[in-house]
């Protein structure tokens, strides 16, 4: 496998990631793991993604396209844009109901890429996503998506980012793609307020919950985000909440199609 690293993007827990170009000359975006990782834990990683990507309509623009790996490093498609915790200032209401719509459309079309045994991402937080200049969003990282039980890592270690994990998550049980909306609602919450609900997957999920909308003083959108933590109610699947927030933003006279241009200010404050 051939490719030419140019510099460094961004450093996570296990892995960071380096803008160069691949074989073709193509810009790519080039993922190291990290070396304390064990081999076992690296080698389900990949396997996850690699997976993954073969799964998903290699014609999206919602996804990153996966061109080559080894067994330490993914090439893939470099998408253009700025991931979601670079933001330059918090979202505005609309913002933030145009930024839930996009996630919802990414998480349904991910979902449904089997709708007999929906795919589970289990890592939504603001990094995974990245804002197109055009304000599109774009789901990336499948390191940790749930396919069969052999996508499942064996490791006593925790994995991925407790603070954005669904209540299933948390408390080692059966993750749906619901999980994932869950996750949606923290995302947004932390966009808003930088702040995170969960502490490491620690404490009484219920009682933080209620903390944290009770702090909350924006209107239709605390309603979305308490809706992905069921609280009263609950989207009952990623199309679901994309057709609630459709209707959200026609009420606010905002077309759900032209939806990503309520975010390019916001894209480009973060630029």
């Amino acid at each position: 496998m051939k490719y030419l690293i140019e510099k460094e993007i961004s450093r996570g827990g296990f892995a960071t990631v380096y803008r160069g170009v691949d074989v073709a000359q193509r810009p790519a975006a080039i993922k190291k793991y990290h070396k304390d990782f064990l081999d076992k834990e690296v080698a389900q990683f990949l396997t996850n993604s690699v997976r993954t990507h073969k799964l998903l309509n290699p014609e999206s623009s919602r996804f990153p396209k996966l061109y080559c790996h080894d067994d330490r490093t993914l090439v893939m498609e470099l998408i253009d844009g700025i991931d979601l915790s670079s933001l330059g200032r918090p979202p505005t209401e609309v913002e933030a109901l145009a930024t839930g719509y996009q996630l919802a459309i990414c998480l349904s079309e991910f979902h449904d890429t089997r709708p007999e045994k929906p795919l589970v991402h289990r890592d939504v937080k603001p990094c995974n996503m990245i804002a197109r200049p055009n304000g599109e969003l774009v789901l990336c990282d499948f390191d940790l998506a749930y396919i069969d039980e052999q996508s499942v890592d064996g490791s006593d270690r925790m994995i991925g980012t407790p603070q954005f994990y669904s209540p299933e998550q948390i408390q080692g049980r059966e993750v749906l793609p619901i999980s994932d909306l869950f996750s949606v609602g923290s995302t947004l919450y932390k966009l808003l307020t930088g702040k995170v609900v969960m502490n490491n997957g620690q404490g009484d999920i219920e009682a933080k919950v209620t903390s944290a909308l009770s702090g909350l003083g924006y209107g239709g959108i605390k309603e979305v985000i308490a809706t992905c933590w069921r609280r009263g109610r609950r989207y009952e699947s990623a199309e679901h909440m994309t057709s609630e927030l459709a209707n959200r933003l026609r009420r606010i006279g905002i077309d759900p199609e032209k939806s990503h241009e309520v975010l390019v200010g916001l894209v480009a404050v973060g630029n």
